[in-house]
């Protein structure tokens, strides 16, 4: 058989395959992306690629052919295992060696280096030679390094997060436990009215409040003591080691007197107040989420309390907490069920007391543990976010309930029923098509309808509140300002604004037979209702006394437990059928009357 002539390729294979080994070692390392070495064990010389010395910024003849060359440079905390792992593969306990550690670069810092290598033993088993490659892998470790910081810190502030703060709480607990002595506190800080920043300058300057915060905050810390951003603008300070309550307290002033000064931002000088909650560790502390959770009870009661408080944490608090959590629950259940009932309280003439309207309010009775007081369950609702659906059920009942009232021939055509909107609902965009469906389901004339405000909705945001009121102004319904008096009371709202009636807040009336300044400031309001157009309506009226003294500041209508407590709808419809019968409300100057019984929840 006639043999064919090799390629031109085959030959050039075969001429390269007869080149001199070392030869063939030198053009592979040049071409290779890595660091090559070979080691002879029996001369005890290594050889390293051009390559392998320019990832550690030497030249190769700088660098030499020992072995101490390399291993010298390693980190002083990585050298022991990489040389456990050579041994392991030149006695053959391995097969392979691959390890990485950090290696010294010329400029003094460290690269991290894996390396690769494989052993050549003669037919004995013992090993000749060893040799493999070097990878840089300093980004790899450094991305991983970044990843590992960014899960434990706050990305604008630098400062550790919660779970760190978490981590180093729970150490301290521990050596606590370990040293009795002085033990750990955790102040849980808050910036009071830090919206206002957001709002007013924009949400870039906010961030740039918080990170001089932050700093300043730093500047307060005693060495060991941990300062963490563990929400938008709340932070937490974990006191190593205190001696109890007034080494933390002595901190929470440190902090405040830090802010004497104002923080400059965008040339503005910003004025910063912090409530402060504390919470020591003590026997009963079990863990570290335990503590910072009690330092957030005590600083949820200290901006309750005002601004610029400092509270400390008691059991108290932590019951409360429970009993609230349970409510919340409850709350949610109780929607579910439909629990929740329309009551009604008449709204009169005070000189005839003649029923001109009801205000609507929401009642919870909880099966058989009876009523839950509206200060208790609205506060909730308002928390938990379920007040708007809560606001959309009574609304939508009351509407109801007058319609029907109406087909009965028990109310005229210009009866109306009040019912509350909350700062949460107005603030919402979805309220105008709620009282439009309301409206459209129920029938209600839209002039029936009227929706309470206060004054604090309405001024959180102006220009959002006037837009909404036009809104549902444009629907037909009418707009009540509740408890004016009470809070902003600004005479220009009264202007920009499409209102149609105030309600003089219950606690002037209360003082009205006493109090010549009350007198004067209810005349005051009556007299700028009248001026404006607008109706009035005097809350709380509960005896004749203050009935009469309304009637002679030229008060016309009135709400109060004089007439009726809030009351079920078929208790509100006898009340509206004894109207019509001639029976008047005014109960001749006794607080309560006509069988009519005092709903208190």
């Amino acid at each position: 058989m006639t043999k064919t002539a090799p390629l031109p390729t085959q030959m050039a294979f075969a001429r390269d395959a007869q080149a001199a080994p070392a030869d063939r070692f030198a053009l592979a390392a040049e071409g290779a992306n890595d660091g090559l070495w070979d080691w002879n064990l029996a001369s005890g010389r290594v050889l390293y690629s051009a390559r392998w010395a320019a990832m550690l910024g030497v030249r190769p003849e700088e660098f030499g052919d020992r072995p101490e060359a390399w291993l010298e440079r390693v980190h002083p905390q990585d050298i022991e295992g990489l040389k456990l792992a050579i041994d392991a593969l030149i006695e053959g306990a391995s097969q392979q060696l691959e390890h990485e550690q950090r290696v010294r670069h010329a400029g003094g810092a460290y690269r991290w280096m894996l390396t690769h290598a494989l052993a050549k033993r003669d037919a004995t088993g013992k090993t000749l030679r060893i040799a493999g490659s070097q990878t840089d892998v300093s980004d790899r470790h450094w991305q991983r390094e970044q990843l590992a910081y960014d899960a434990f810190h706050d990305g604008l502030t630098g400062l550790p997060n919660r779970a760190l703060f978490l981590d180093r709480l729970g150490q301290s607990l521990a050596t606590g436990r370990r040293r009795p002595g002085p033990g750990a506190a955790v102040l849980a800080l808050d910036v009071d009215r830090f919206k206002l920043v957001n709002d007013s300058l924009g949400h870039g300057a906010g961030d740039e409040f918080l990170t001089v915060l932050a700093r300043r905050l730093e500047s307060c810390l005693r060495e060991g003591d941990t300062l963490a951003r563990v929400g938008g603008d709340e932070f937490a300070i974990l006191a190593g080691q205190t001696d109890g309550v007034d080494q933390a307290m002595t901190i929470a002033e440190r902090v405040r007197g830090m802010f004497v000064t104002p923080i400059m931002l965008d040339g503005q000088e910003i004025f910063v107040s912090l409530c402060i909650g504390i919470a020591v560790a003590s026997a009963r502390v079990r863990g570290a989420d335990e503590l910072l959770r009690d330092a957030f009870l005590a600083l949820y009661r200290a901006k309750a309390l005002g601004t610029g408080r400092v509270e400390l944490f008691d059991q108290g608090l932590h019951a409360r907490a429970v009993k609230r959590l349970k409510l919340e629950s409850d709350l949610r259940r109780a929607l579910e069920r439909d629990e929740f009932d329309a009551y009604y309280q008449p709204i009169v003439a005070l000189d005839s007391g003649r029923i001109i309207g009801f205000e609507a309010l929401a009642r919870w009775v909880r099966g058989e543990r009876g009523p839950v007081s509206p200060s208790e369950f609205i506060p909730a609702a308002e928390e938990t976010g379920v007040i708007s659906e809560l606001g959309r059920r009574i609304t939508k009942a009351a509407a109801a309930q007058l319609v029907d009232w109406q087909r009965r021939g028990l109310a005229g055509p210009e009866m109306t029923v009040n019912v509350n909107v909350s700062a949460k609902q107005f603030s919402q965009s979805d309220l105008v098509a709620d009282i439009n469906a309301v409206l459209s389901s129920t029938g209600l004339a839209p002039g029936r309808l009227k929706l309470e405000l206060t004054e604090s909705a309405i001024m959180e945001n102006p220009d959002l509140a006037r837009g909404v009121l036009m809104q549902l102004r444009e629907l037909g319904v009418k707009l009540c300002v509740d408890d004016f008096g009470t809070g902003y009371s600004s005479l220009s709202y009264l202007h920009r604004f499409p209102i149609n009636t105030l309600k003089i807040e219950s606690g002037f009336i209360a003082q009205i037979a006493g109090l010549h300044s009350e007198r004067t400031l209810i005349k005051t309001i009556v007299d700028l209702g009248r001026a404006l157009g607008l109706e009035v309506v005097a809350e709380g009226v509960e005896t004749d006394e203050q009935r009469r003294q309304l009637l002679t500041l030229n008060c016309t209508l009135g709400q109060g437990y004089l007439f009726s407590p809030p009351v079920p709808a078929e208790t509100a419809a006898r009340l509206l059928a004894d109207n019509l019968a001639g029976i008047s409300l005014i109960p001749n100057g006794k607080p309560g009357h006509r069988g009519v019984t005092a709903v208190t929840a």
